[in-house]
């Protein structure tokens, strides 16, 4: 319980940071690229472990928000069109950079402490409110019952009724078509697979 109780206060950092960085409001957020915020996360569930003095677990937060990898080009907010690559979300970048944000903030490495008081980047209300109650920011969140882009989750639940309510076994299928949206078609989309990020 403990151990959960720690990566939880990873996750909702993590959420709380992205919904500051809301990407309606002009100027929060280049891109919506979980790489963007997920240092922060990775920096609280590794600082809550190891507790972490807050002066240090604070410079951690400020260290890990501005060697977050910037990722304007990439991905379905960025200007680039080849999402189907290892780099897309930047989020193992993020995540290493964060526990590194942590092991520096502890050796007396220091980062701009006010990096979320800046109303023109990250909105107050979603970082602050209920900060510290019992009602987790992290419940207004959907979570992904299949390990696969959240773009395809309607369809796999599509596919599961259909396999339910018609009683088909696999070997029966011959081929499946998707209509999808806009978004959706920014993916790699490659029909035969040759490695894990194509798939």
């Amino acid at each position: 319980m403990i151990l959960l109780q720690r990566w939880l206060a990873g996750y909702e950092v993590g959420v709380r940071v992205a919904h500051a960085r809301d990407v309606a409001f002009a100027g929060r957020a280049a891109s919506r690229q979980s790489g963007r915020w997920c240092g922060y996360a990775a920096a609280a569930a590794a600082g809550r472990m190891r507790r972490t003095p807050p002066e240090q677990l604070a410079h951690a937060f400020a260290i890990a928000g501005v060697t977050a990898p910037n990722q304007e080009a990439n991905g379905s907010s960025g200007y680039s069109r080849l999402t189907g690559n290892d780099v897309k979300e930047g989020i193992a970048w993020s995540a290493s950079s964060g526990v590194m944000a942590l092991q520096l903030a502890a050796v007396g490495l220091t980062g701009p402490l006010e990096i979320l008081d800046h109303e023109s980047h990250f909105a107050q209300a979603p970082l602050l409110d209920g900060l510290g109650g019992s009602l987790l920011k992290i419940l207004d969140t959907y979570f992904k019952p299949y390990s696969c882009y959240r773009y395809n989750h309607a369809a796999i639940d599509a596919f599961c009724v259909l396999l339910r309510a018609h009683a088909l076994a696999i070997k029966e299928i011959e081929v499946v078509e998707v209509h999808t949206f806009g978004w959706a078609l920014q993916l790699g989309n490659k029909v035969e697979p040759q490695s894990l990020t194509d798939v």
